[in-house]
């Protein structure tokens, strides 16, 4: 007879990992087309890095400490949504000019 405890319950997957999908989306939309003017000066060429730099940092910290497992993943798929959104940015700016 098992006598060990029952493993811990797991914590929840999809529903963090579609708000950290979202909330990543959101942040890149509104930088990439609302703060396109702000790219023309050096923080904004620093912005390119960072963004995704604090999104990968984020999810893999989230992810490795086991804390909001979803929550970091979902951070770290949206980097990638996120570099789209920016070259999607990109080609409507030249297409206005």
């Amino acid at each position: 007879m098992d006598y060990s405890p029952p493993p811990p319950p797991r914590e929840p997957f999809a529903a963090p990992f579609a708000q950290a999908l979202l909330l990543g989306t959101v942040v890149s939309a509104v930088l990439w087309f609302l703060g396109w003017e702000a790219l023309d000066n050096p923080f904004g060429i620093l912005m390119i890095l960072i963004v995704p730099a604090a999104k990968l940092t984020g999810g893999i910290l989230l992810i490795v400490r086991k804390k909001n497992t979803g929550f970091g993943a979902g951070l770290l798929v949206s980097i990638p949504i996120g570099a789209m959104i920016f070259l999607g940015s990109c080609f409507a700016h030249i297409a206005l000019h």
